[in-house]
C-alpha cells in the first residue's frame, strides 16, 4: 500500500468549538496530518484537568503567606465610665498595645511544612500531564491504527475489483465460471461491513481526543500523520530502566515532599511546649504619679497541659511513618511497573520484527505464486481470492503489532516518569 506523504511536525490544530457539520463517510479537516507531539502539547495547554492541578498547587503556596507571619497587634482601650461625670476625680482611661511574639523556629517550622506540601502538589501536576500525555498518546494509536486498516481495505477493494474484471473475462470467453465474480462479490461486500465498523470506531476516538482538547466531541479532526516514528532500538536494561524512573517519577518526589512537611511538622508540634510571648505596654491615667502611668509588660502561657501538645507530636509522627511506609510500597510499585512495561516492549518489538522480517514478505511472495499458478492453469480461482484475502489479514496484524509496540513503548516512557511522544535524536520514540 502507499500511505499518503507525511506531513511536516507543528502544525496547530483546528481552534473553537462550534458544532461540525455532519461529517460525510471518511470526511476530513484538509489540510496537513495530526502529529503526536503537537497532540500532545494541545492536550497539556488545554485539558481543563490540568489547570484544576495549578489551581490546588497555587492555593498550596498561598498557605506559605498564611503561616509565615506573626499575629496583628492588639490595641485595647478602657475608661472609667463614673468618672466621666465626676468633677472630684480625674478622668480614668486606660491604653493598652500588646504584640505576641512566636517562639523562635514555630513559624520557620510551620513555613517549611506547607512549602513542602505545595512541593506535593507541584508534582501532582506532572503526573496528571503524564497520565493525559499517555493517554492522548495511545489514543493517537488507535486513530493511527484505524486509518490503516482503512488503508488496508480500500487497496484490497481495488485488487478484488482487478480480480472480478479477470474472472468476468474468464467466462465471457468460457474458461471460468460464474461463481468467481461472485465470490468476489461477497468479499467486497465483507470489506465494505469492516469498514463499517472501523469508521465507528474512528468516530468513537475523535470524540475522546476532542475531549481531552477540550472541544465539541463532533468536531473534525486531521487524518493522523502517515508515521508513527517508532524506534526499533531495545529498551534500557532493567537496572537502568528502574534507576531512571525512581530518579524521575513524580509520585516519588511528591512522597518525598510530604515526608519533608511531616518532620517540618514534628518539628512544629515539639515546639509547641515552649510558650510565645505576648509583649505590653500601657498608659492609664489613674495615677497621678507619671512614674506609674507608664507600663510595660510580657505575658507567657504556662504549658502545664501537655496532652494536647504531645498527641500533636504523636500524629505528626504517625504521619512521617505513613509518608515513609507509602514510598517504599510506591519503590517496589514503580520498580515493578518498569520490568512489566520493558519485557512488554521487548515481546511487541520481537512480534513487529517478525512481521517486518518474515510474515510480511511470505504473504507477498504467496500471493505472487498463487496468481502465477491460477494463470498456469494450476489452482482454482478460490486459492487466488483466499491467498490476497490471507495478505491483507496479515497487513491488518502487522499494524496492529505496530501500534501495540507504539503503546507499549509509551507505556514505559510513563512509567519511567517521561512524558510519551517525546521525540528521541532521529525522530524516533
Amino acid at each position: 500500500m502507499a500511505p499518503s506523504a507525511q506531513s511536516p511536525q507543528g502544525n496547530p490544530l483546528p481552534q473553537g468549538n462550534s458544532p461540525a457539520t455532519e461529517r460525510p463517510k471518511q470526511s476530513r479537516v484538509a489540510g496537513p496530518g495530526l502529529d503526536r507531539a503537537r497532540l500532545i502539547r494541545e492536550v497539556l495547554a488545554k485539558n481543563p484537568s490540568i489547570e484544576a492541578r495549578r489551581h490546588a498547587f497555587r492555593a498550596s503556596r498561598a498557605r506559605e503567606r498564611q503561616v509565615d507571619t506573626w499575629a496583628d497587634p492588639m490595641l485595647g482601650y478602657e475608661v472609667a465610665p463614673l468618672s466621666i461625670f465626676s468633677s472630684n476625680v480625674q478622668f480614668g482611661q486606660t491604653i493598652r498595645l500588646s504584640q505576641r511574639v512566636p517562639w523562635p523556629g514555630k513559624l520557620s517550622s510551620a513555613r517549611d511544612a506547607a512549602e513542602h506540601s505545595a512541593a506535593g502538589a507541584r508534582e501532582a501536576i506532572t503526573v496528571t500531564e503524564l497520565d493525559l500525555a499517555l493517554e492522548a498518546s495511545n489514543l493517537f494509536d488507535d486513530y493511527w491504527g484505524i486509518e490503516r486498516a482503512l488503508d488496508v481495505n480500500r487497496e484490497h477493494r481495488k485488487l478484488l475489483d482487478e480480480l472480478r474484471r479477470g474472472a468476468e473475462i474468464q467466462y465471457s470467453v468460457g474458461r471460468g465460471s460464474l461463481s468467481e465474480p461472485l465470490q468476489v462479490d461477497v468479499e467486497t461486500a465483507m470489506l465494505t461491513e469492516r469498514d463499517i465498523g472501523l469508521e465507528a470506531a474512528r468516530d468513537v476516538v475523535i470524540a475522546r481526543l476532542n475531549a481531552l482538547l477540550h472541544r465539541r466531541p463532533e468536531s473534525p479532526l486531521p487524518a493522523p500523520s502517515a508515521s508513527l516514528a517508532i524506534s526499533f532500538e531495545a529498551p534500557p536494561t532493567a537496572a537502568e530502566a528502574q534507576r531512571r524512573a525512581i530518579a524521575n517519577s513524580p509520585e516519588l518526589k511528591a512522597l518525598a515532599a510530604r515526608s519533608r512537611a511531616a518532620q517540618a511538622e514534628i518539628r512544629f508540634a515539639e515546639r509547641q511546649y515552649y510558650p510565645d510571648l505576648t509583649l505590653m505596654a500601657s498608659y492609664s491615667s489613674m495615677w497621678k504619679e507619671l512614674e506609674h502611668q507608664f507600663m510595660v509588660g510580657v505575658e507567657a502561657p504556662i504549658p502545664i497541659q501537655r496532652g494536647a501538645r504531645g498527641g500533636a507530636v504523636d500524629a505528626a509522627s504517625a504521619k512521617a511513618a505513613q509518608v515513609r511506609s507509602e514510598t517504599t510500597s510506591e519503590i517496589d510499585r514503580v520498580r515493578a511497573a518498569v520490568e512489566i512495561t520493558r519485557r512488554r516492549v521487548i515481546e511487541a518489538l520481537r512480534v513487529a520484527k517478525v512481521y517486518d522480517q518474515q510474515v510480511i514478505p511470505s504473504a507477498r511472495d504467496q500471493v505472487a505464486a498463487v496468481r502465477a499458478d491460477f494463470g498456469a492453469g494450476k489452482v482454482d480461482f478460490s486459492n487466488v481470492v483466499q491467498a490476497e484475502k490471507s495478505l491483507r489479514a496479515v497487513e491488518l496484524n502487522r499494524y496492529r503489532a505496530l501500534t501495540e509496540l507504539s503503546k507499549r513503548r509509551a507505556e514505559l516512557s510513563r512509567a519511567m516518569g517521561i512524558a510519551p511522544g517525546a521525540r528521541r535524536p532521529g525522530g524516533g520514540r
